[in-house]
């Protein structure tokens, strides 16, 4: 619950019989159609047709609202029938959304905003689950959004639009207010628990908490909320902000949420620049067709930055200009403010990882390895995008799905959407639904897996080659293979997950057996909301999909791992251990042969990873695959080996 309330009133409750803890309200923030295709989904097999599309699957968006009339919300077609008779919520209305907005579709809205209340003179918006921002509405088609023929963004990516689980229902729960996005911590626990109470199925939160401090588990309410979530069977998707490219900036590493990392797909808006017989090829998402010829191309080191609107008002209006590396959204804005025909604008990353939707100008984005000819000193950067553990002994990210170029439903008053009802998007905000998405397919599949039996099924999958069939690529100056700090186990391959063969799975209570290995009484109280819990098996080894571990005084930490796997294939099987072992380790599988005689039955087996360099270790990584003796199945596990260096 949520109260307000003084220091001196919380000194007295602090003494209270019964009281358990309090926090601080603490800020949170929003991390911001060829989709469904480059995952592969298929109306003919797989997990589509297996799930009926997520039929009848309730995904919980905790965000900032939902603009009821946007197409994707639509409840024609396949979708039209009576809500579950699980669903116990109700559609709240408010200034500008009336109760009837909802539908088969749009089963459910609630707005909550009293812990936002408490800390604001004025509020400078109208009470209501009507989204003003846009970014409820994107995630919730993105994730559910049913069948839109001919959308596009100002004609480009035209088609059908759909969402990852384009039959489920969608129940929005308003937590995000105002242009500048302000949330409060009791304003999401209690959307949270609202939400549980009215029988969602599957949270999908494309947030993370402000500021760059660590925010300690016991006192973060997405744990809470979260951890309430899974003891009703509720998989819980989030992101790990938008944060990067540094090390240490991972957020929402909660050992029991599926935490996504965001990855480009195959999209590509492709422009030319030709000049003097040289041809090179970017991309561009200029709204209009143009065609610039005969211009001169200049460079001048005192403007090569871009990112001044002042001095780029002294360059000549019939001049392309040729930019450094450096800041897109800062350059793109302002070129688009001055007066020069257009700009090159030189990217150290891969396409569209750079890439920035909202092009208004003619500027065309080239890779500095392309375009060593226009700029042979290109600046580089020494910036990656990796993260870091917010959990001990937890590898997360946990899996990378589709993050850039994603076509999704606006709303109206949004400046760039006024031509039409569909938006290009970029960030981790927009990977969670797809993830949350697939949750709701596998739900629909699977409806006795567990949230972690789910979680496993993704991550074990999971696909570190691109559709090009080479392995994914992290985001860098010097380009190369992305361990899984970036990407968790790979990008999210939903038809795989269908069918893991086997699964880690895990229950509420070998959580709190970690949490007991770790906290205290009181910061378990606080997780988990409850004072009646037991710790007489404390564990700090949860039986996780994937793992890591440190070099710390001269050996690895754990040096040692236990871990147990289910058998949910047809039934009776064999599996034997393939091991990828980087350079200087001995990693030994103990039995390298895991036997099964029926269908759930339970294996075990151990991982003892050993470091026999003379120098200090750098950070790598390896991987763990059970390959079925009919090679039905891959089981993959991420290893990520880190030396203490690199905190």
């Amino acid at each position: 619950m949520s109260v307000f309330i003084s220091l001196d009133e919380l000194e007295t409750l602090n003494k209270s019989l019964g009281f358990i803890s309090a926090c601080a309200d603490k800020p949170y923030k929003l991390t911001t159609t060829s989709s469904p295709e480059f995952l592969s989904l298929k109306s003919s097999t797989g997990l589509w047709p297996a799930s009926n599309y997520g039929k009848d699957v309730i995904i919980g968006f905790i965000d900032s609202g939902i603009w009821p009339e946007q197409p994707s919300f639509k409840d024609d077609g396949p979708i039209a029938y009576k809500n579950s008779s699980k669903w116990k919520g109700t559609c709240e209305g408010g200034k500008q959304f009336n109760s009837s907005m909802c539908n088969s579709k749009l089963i459910g809205v609630r707005y909550f905003n009293a812990g936002l209340k408490r800390g604001a003179r004025f509020l400078p918006f109208e009470e209501s689950a009507r989204d003003t921002t846009g970014h409820g509405t994107l995630v919730s088609s993105i994730a559910a959004g049913n069948y839109v023929n001919g959308a596009s963004y100002f004609g480009n990516a035209e088609g059908t639009v759909k969402g990852v689980a384009p039959y489920a229902r969608i129940a929005m729960y308003k937590v995000v207010w105002g242009v500048d996005e302000r949330s409060t911590t009791s304003d999401i626990i209690a959307g949270m628990d609202k939400a549980i109470a009215d029988g969602v199925d599957v949270f999908c939160i494309s947030m993370a908490p402000t500021g760059h401090e660590r925010v300690q588990l016991s006192n973060d309410p997405l744990a809470k909320a979260s951890f309430s979530a899974i003891k009703k069977g509720i998989t819980v998707t989030t992101v790990v902000g938008n944060e990067g490219p540094n090390l240490a900036t991972l957020k929402n590493g909660i050992p029991w949420v599926l935490t996504v990392t965001s990855g480009t797909i195959d999209r590509w808006f492709g422009a030319t620049l030709t000049m003097s017989g040289l041809k090179i090829t970017g991309w561009s998402t200029f709204t209009g067709k143009a065609m610039l010829e005969n211009f001169p191309l200049v460079y001048n080191e005192t403007l090569s930055r871009c990112n001044s609107q002042y001095l780029l008002y002294e360059v000549p209006s019939d001049t392309i200009l040729l930019c450094d590396i450096g800041n897109l959204d800062l350059q793109v804005k302002s070129i688009v403010t001055s007066h020069i025909t257009g700009a090159i604008l030189i990217s150290n990353g891969p396409p569209n990882l750079s890439f920035r939707e909202d092009f208004h100008c003619p500027c065309l984005v080239v890779r500095s390895t392309d375009e060593r000819e226009l700029l042979s000193y290109a600046r580089n950067s020494d910036k990656s995008l990796r993260t870091i553990l917010d959990f001990p002994w937890i590898l997360k990210p946990d899996a990378m799905a589709p993050g850039e170029l994603i076509l999704a439903g606006s709303v109206p008053n949004e400046a760039a959407t006024k031509m039409g009802s569909f938006y290009l998007v970029s960030g981790t905000s927009f990977a969670c639904p797809h993830a949350a998405g697939v949750v709701a397919l596998l739900k629909g599949a699977h409806p006795e897996w567990s949230p972690a039996a789910i979680k496993s099924a993704i991550i074990t999958t999971a696909n570190t080659v691109d559709n090009t069939l080479k392995p994914i690529l992290e985001m860098s100056v010097e380009i190369g293979i992305s361990p899984p700090i970036d990407m968790g186990a790979g990008q999210i391959d939903p038809n795989k997950a269908l069918d893991p063969g086997l699964i880690y799975d895990l229950t509420p209570q070998d959580y709190i057996d970690q949490l007991c290995s770790l906290l205290q009484k009181h910061e378990i109280e606080l997780i988990i909301r409850s004072g009646n819990y037991d710790c007489s098996n404390p564990l700090s080894d949860l039986n996780y999909p994937s793992f890591i571990s440190f070099y710390q005084n001269s050996r690895m930490r754990p040096e040692k791992f236990k871990r147990t796997v289910t058998n949910v294939g047809k039934g009776a099987t064999i599996y034997k251990a393939l091991v990828t072992t980087p350079e200087n380790y001995d990693i030994t599988i103990s039995p390298m042969t895991l036997v099964f005689s029926k269908k759930y039955e339970k294996q075990s087996y151990t991982v003892t990873i050993i470091y026999k360099g003379n120098d200090h270790p750098k950070l790598t990584f390896g991987e763990l695959e059970w390959v079925e003796e009919n090679d039905d199945h891959n089981v993959r596990s991420p290893i990520m080996l880190y030396p203490d260096t690199v905190f």
